[in-house]
C-alpha cells in the first residue's frame, strides 16, 4: 500500500479531471500536500493546476473538449504540450486495492466542505465531498482511464484530504474560494515560446 499511496499522490498532483459535473464549480480550490501548497482553478471545462517552486511557478492547462495538456514554465516563459499515456497508468494501477476502502461513518467539514472519511486496512484515510460540486480528479467516463479508480467504492473522488498509512497527512485542501475566473487564467500566454521536448507522464 505504501508504493500505491506514493503512486496516488504523484497523480493527485499531475493529473486534472477530464470530467465535470452538471453544475460544476467555478472558482479556486487551494490545497497543501506534505512539501508544496498548489492552486488548482477550475472554469467550465477548463482546468489550472499552479505548482510554485524554487525556480518560479509552473502551471498545467487542460481543456476537457481537447483533452490536451500544456505545461507553462513561468521563469522561462516557455510552454510544452504535455502527452498522457492513460493506458500505462491503468496498467500501474490495476493491481491496486481501491476497492478495501470503506466509509467510517466520520464527518466532518474541511475548508467549509462536509466531508466523510474513507478508511483502508492498512490505516490510510481519504476524506471526500458528501456531496459533490468539484467533478473528479479520476473519473470512470474519461477516455482512457475507465479501469483506474473502477473499483474505488466512492461515488465522488475529489479528495480534500489524505493521510498515508503511518498517519501522515500528505494531502488537504484548505480553502475553496468560489469566484469567476477570467478565460485568460486558462490561456497559454501571448508572446511565450514553445520548448519542443517529447515528454510523457509515467515515463
Amino acid at each position: 500500500m505504501r508504493h500505491h499511496t506514493a503512486r496516488l499522490l504523484v497523480l493527485l498532483a499531475t493529473l486534472l479531471p477530464l470530467s465535470l459535473v452538471a453544475q460544476p464549480f467555478e472558482g479556486t480550490i487551494h490545497i497543501k500536500t506534505d512539501d508544496n501548497s498548489l492552486m488548482y482553478h477550475m472554469r467550465d471545462a477548463n482546468v489550472r493546476l499552479d505548482i510554485p517552486g524554487d525556480d518560479g511557478l509552473v502551471s498545467i492547462l487542460l481543456n476537457r473538449d481537447s483533452k490536451k495538456m500544456v505545461l507553462l514554465i513561468d521563469s522561462e516563459k516557455l510552454t510544452m504540450e504535455l502527452a498522457f499515456p492513460a493506458d500505462e497508468i491503468n496498467d500501474e494501477m490495476n493491481d491496486s486495492d481501491l476497492a478495501d476502502y470503506s466509509k467510517s461513518g466520520r464527518k466532518k467539514k474541511i475548508a467549509g466542505v462536509d466531508c466523510e472519511e474513507w478508511r483502508h486496512p492498512d490505516g490510510s484515510r481519504l476524506w471526500t465531498p458528501v456531496t459533490n460540486r468539484f467533478g473528479a480528479l479520476f473519473t470512470p467516463n474519461a477516455p482512457g482511464m475507465s479501469d483506474v479508480f473502477a473499483d474505488f467504492p466512492g461515488a465522488h473522488f475529489f479528495p480534500f484530504e489524505v493521510t498515508n498509512e503511518d498517519g501522515k497527512l500528505v494531502w488537504q485542501v484548505t480553502q475553496v474560494n468560489a469566484r469567476t475566473l477570467p478565460a485568460t487564467l486558462f490561456q497559454v500566454p501571448e508572446g511565450w515560446g514553445t520548448f519542443n521536448f517529447n515528454f510523457n507522464f509515467g515515463n
